[in-house]
């Protein structure tokens, strides 16, 4: 590679991980290029951005862009390294995809996560990724606020039932 083409890499990557809330370090050093392919067919799917650097590029990127307590997980890593870039809205989308991929292809690991200045262990990725989606914290949301309504509806609905039952009671005893 050109050292002109290194420093435009390092630079776009510096910009990455500077706009960047959220990121998932990978490690797909076993993987084949059809895996890989899959890999960044379902990321793109949910909005996600997968790139693939050397990991030389990736420290001179970081330490630019002060996020430098990535470094230490970058240390047992060799040759080309990835990463997954997200927004805030698709991260616990990308975090069941990493994980769920990990299972499928099992040299492929999630290293750490970085999360709004927070670091996130690859066990807090799964964590992530095991959360309900925000579709259905809101559909248990809305639940919850409406069974209140709904036994104050019936607390007030008895009473009246009740009348009308003994009402239709006396009238069957008066037709007899």
């Amino acid at each position: 590679m050109v050292q002109q083409e290194k420093e435009k890499k390092v630079s776009d990557f510096t910009e990455m991980f500077k706009n960047a809330n959220l990121f998932y370090l990978i490690n797909f050093s076993s993987l084949s290029v059809s895996q890989i392919t899959i890999l960044r067919q379902r990321v793109k799917e949910e909005e996600g951005n997968c790139k693939v650097t050397k990991k030389s590029l990736a420290l001179l990127a970081l330490k630019k862009s002060n996020r430098e307590q990535v470094l230490p997980y970058l240390k047992d890593l060799t040759g080309v390294i990835g990463f997954v870039f997200g927004e805030r809205a698709n991260g616990q989308k990308l975090a069941k995809i990493l994980t769920n991929f990990e299972k499928e292809f099992e040299p492929f690991r999630v290293k750490i996560g970085y999360y709004d200045g927070r670091l996130l262990p690859s066990k807090e990725v799964q964590s992530l990724a095991g959360l309900p989606s925000r579709k259905v914290i809101l559909a248990n949301l809305v639940g919850s606020l409406n069974f209140p309504l709904t036994g104050f509806l019936n607390f007030i609905q008895t009473p009246v039932r009740n009348f009308v039952s003994v009402l239709k009671n006396i009238e069957k005893k008066k037709n007899k």
